[in-house]
């Protein structure tokens, strides 16, 4: 990260660095109180449900389908996991528009830097592009804060594309036993890895169409 924000914002071109402006004056000008607040785990359990539901209805809403991060199962794994982080290893950030929280954002801190991992928002602010807006007091945040890096993690999401200075690669080793079993293996994994994302697709649009 840059020292200051306005250095990240040159990333941009004119009409990019205008629109990112422009968005958070019509956001404040709009209500009446926008506050951005960054909360520490004290409220994980509530904030996790939070991030939860808010995850839920704007991916039910934006897509028309089920959402893919919300269950109970990945629900209770996260508040098992963070009870067990110190408390400077999570970091939440709200947007609360009118003292109603409008966006969540779901971070971990680790060697100074910032990992983005999870967002939900209210879907009535959607026509706000409140997720971008947020995203982007959080980076403004951590060069406030000194943070090394922002990282967006893993992913091909358009708005990752916008946000990136830069690309890293992500590699997965894998290590198979010289064994007959360990060839069973490899080729199991490997037709799996094939026709998972083809299951996965039909799965997903025969539940939309319910």
């Amino acid at each position: 990260l840059p020292e200051k924000y306005t250095d990240y914002l040159k990333n941009y071109k004119h009409k990019r660095r205008w629109q990112i402006k422009d968005r958070e004056r019509q956001i404040y000008k709009m209500f009446d109180s926008v506050n951005v607040e960054f909360c520490t785990l004290k409220d994980s359990k509530y904030l996790i449900d939070t991030l939860f539901n808010l995850h839920k209805q704007r991916w039910e809403i934006a897509r028309n389908e089920k959402s893919t991060f919300y269950n109970e199962y990945r629900k209770k794994f996260n508040n098992a996991f963070i009870s067990r982080c110190k408390e400077d290893d999570v970091l939440f950030s709200l947007v609360k528009i009118n003292n109603e929280i409008a966006s969540i954002m779901y971070m971990f801190i680790y060697k100074n830097n910032l990992f983005y991992y999870q967002n939900g928002w209210l879907p009535k602010y959607s026509k706000y592009s409140i997720g971008l807006f947020h995203i982007y007091k959080v980076i403004d945040y951590s060069i406030n804060k000194k943070y090394d890096t922002f990282d967006l993690l893993r992913g091909d999401e358009n708005y990752k594309l916008k946000l990136k200075s830069e690309n890293r690669k992500t590699y997965t080793l894998l290590y198979f036993n010289i064994s007959f079993t360990g060839t069973i293996i490899r080729i199991l994994y490997t037709i799996i890895q094939n026709i998972w994302p083809v299951i996965k697709k039909i799965y997903f649009l025969k539940n939309s169409k319910k």
